[in-house]
């Protein structure tokens, strides 16, 4: 029953030199599978050095396979050796972060602090832009209220032509669309931003345009610009009137294109820019490939003149280009039914391929459209930008466009008053004594300049139309001079602009004139009252 004392220590010694063997013969195998992980580790490593070698060996210029290995030592620097930046310290690594400043240094600090002017302050020759601003308070029709002046003021300053943003019934469809929409999603129309509003609304411009289909933006400036650069772009080119508006200018930069500008409603001109073109492109080859269309205003801006469109549409189709107008204004002016500038010549809007057209003039709302056949309309549901990313119209404005589009083509009359006080209004303001009116007959954008506009610099014409606006203004008129931006290096001379609208009765415009004829004189010398205060129109 008792074992001997050394088997029992001999049995001890056996387990130990097993279990010492067992390690052993484990370490050998993790060994191995080490030295056959390294293996294939450095496999590749090795055959690219022994590639590299006997590439450098073999190529007349290796510094190729220099670059290349930079760019690896770079790569591997990156990954494994730069410090990652830590958002609590200052810079990089482990470099202590500075201490912090206490609130006394931060107060001495802004308290020290001067900021600097956004732009340069004014000359002592120079009005300050803030102070001629006017602030219209409301409006009763045809009449405003100024901030600042006393009374209301008879408004030749509006491009409502029609005179229907203010006419009652268009304020209560807006309130009751208000009521039962609200003001809108503020989403973009492609993304539930689309009420049933809308797509009425651009139905019916469809309809009254006899075209495929009209596509409605929600903002006016939007509209002409991304309506040219949803269609040119770069490699593209436009042929520009020389006088379009800066809307126009701002779309032709947007696209990107190759602008051409022609002379200001000169058809040689025009002809001979499109032969360039035509030409260059034979030698280029570029016409295969190429969209190229002229960009044309219908009633300019600028200028108050039409667009000889007859005469652009055979230039369009003699040199095979394209067709953009920008309808803006003429549209709800010009034709027997306010089609626009087609209308006006005995065309067809669809002969125009690109029509663009404002919302906010003679329908009273806000916003644009652009008219055309299906595939261009289409083509900007994705393409326009400023369909695409804005925001959409408030349904309220787009009831109120519908209704005003309505109330036009049921009401022909307001287009021919409109017509009777354009031709009123221009044959009393051809007596304004020192200046002359340069638009045509047709338009209700009246542009008076000076005689000597040639010879007298900007600042001192700016100078006398600020009188002339003054004077106005105090004897119940508003009117405002034509003002362009500073970088604009196609801006016109500067301009007396007069508005006219078919809302002003006869005894309220010859008053109204007669004030700018009166003032235009006081200023400018060289005649007598134009008749304003004998007129006996003015209410209020």
């Amino acid at each position: 029953a008792c074992e001997r004392p050394g088997r029992g220590r001999r049995r001890r010694v056996a387990a130990g030199a097993a279990s010492a063997a067992r390690l052993a013969a484990a370490m050998e195998a993790v060994e191995e599978v080490l030295q056959r992980l390294a293996g294939l580790l450095a496999a590749p490593f090795e055959k690219y050095y022994v590639w590299w070698l006997e590439q450098w060996e073999e190529t007349a210029h290796p510094w190729h396979l220099t670059i290349e290995v930079a760019l690896v030592v770079l790569v591997l620097w990156v990954l494994f050796v730069k410090r990652s930046y830590d958002p609590e310290k200052r810079g990089f690594g482990d470099r202590a972060p500075k201490d912090e400043l206490t609130d006394k240094e931060i107060d001495a600090m802004v308290a020290e602090w001067t900021p600097e002017p956004l732009a340069e302050p004014l000359g002592e020759d120079e009005d300050d832009p803030v102070d001629e601003q006017v602030v219209i308070t409301a409006v009763d029709g045809p009449q405003v209220a100024v901030e600042g002046h006393e009374g209301d003021v008879l408004n030749l300053a509006s491009a409502d032509f029609l005179g229907l943003g203010g006419d009652p019934e268009i304020k209560e469809v807006s309130a009751d669309t208000l009521e039962a929409y609200g003001c809108g999603t503020c989403g973009p129309r492609g993304f539930y931003g689309t009420s049933k509003k809308h797509t009425d609304l651009e139905d019916a411009l469809a309809e009254f345009m006899q075209v495929d289909e009209a596509i409605c933006y929600s903002d006016t400036v939007a509209c002409v610009a991304s309506a040219i650069a949803a269609f040119a772009k770069r490699g593209d080119v436009l042929i520009l009137d020389d006088g379009v508006n800066h809307t126009v200018q701002t779309g032709a930069f947007l696209s990107r294109a190759t602008c051409v500008w022609w002379a200001h409603n000169d058809m040689e001109d025009l002809e001979r820019a499109l032969r360039a073109v035509t030409k260059d492109d034979r030698r280029t080859g570029a016409n295969k490939t190429q969209r190229r269309f002229i960009v044309t205003e219908g009633l300019y801006r600028n200028y108050g003149d039409l667009c000889p469109l007859p005469d652009v549409l055979a230039l369009r189709d003699r040199f095979r280009v394209r067709l953009i107008c920008d309808e803006t204004l003429s549209f709800g002016v010009l034709g027997a039914t306010g089609r626009g500038i087609t209308e006006h010549y005995g065309l067809a809007p669809k002969d125009i391929e690109i029509l663009v057209a404002s919302l906010a003039t003679s329908l009273g709302s806000v916003g644009g459209f652009c008219a055309g056949s299906t595939e261009v309309v289409d083509h900007q549901r994705l393409s326009g930008a400023g369909y695409c990313y804005s925001a959409s119209a408030p349904p309220f404005l787009c009831a109120a466009a519908h209704w005003a589009l309505g109330a036009m083509k049921e009401r022909p009359e307001l287009l021919e008053t409109l017509a009777a006080h354009t031709q009123r209004a221009q044959r009393a303001l051809a007596r304004a004594p020192g200046m002359r009116v340069e638009s045509d007959v047709d338009s209700p954008i009246i542009h008076l300049r000076f005689d000597d506009a040639a010879e007298a610099d900007d600042e001192v014409q700016n100078a006398r139309l600020r009188d002339i606006e003054r004077l106005c203004l105090d004897n119940g008129v508003l009117v405002r001079r034509s003002r362009y931006l500073e970088s604009n290096d196609r801006a016109p001379p500067p301009s007396l602009r007069v508005m006219v609208s078919a809302a002003l009765t006869a005894e309220e415009l010859d008053y109204a004139v007669g004030e700018v004829v009166n003032a235009v004189a006081a200023v400018v010398g060289g005649g007598g009252r134009g008749g304003g205060s004998s007129g006996g129109g003015r209410r209020g």
